[in-house]
């Protein structure tokens, strides 16, 4: 019984963990990308790695957007 809770929790809470890693990486990885652009590029890159993922999920949660 404990075996079946702990394989649920692990069944929600890797693909959750494996989609956060994943959306780091990609802001990093474009922060890298327009580094050579200077710092206003920069800048305008790390708001939109804060505010895109934020303003997705209060969509979601007000339940205008159907999670893909």
């Amino acid at each position: 019984m404990r075996n079946n809770k702990v394989r649920e929790i692990l069944e929600l809470a890797v693909p959750a963990t494996v989609e956060s890693i994943l959306q780091t990486l990609v802001g990093f990885i474009d922060t890298l990308m327009i580094s050579r652009l200077g710092l206003l590029a920069v800048t305008a890159v790390g708001i939109r790695a804060i505010s895109l993922p934020s303003i997705w999920r209060c969509l979601l949660l007000w339940g205008l957007v159907r999670p893909l």
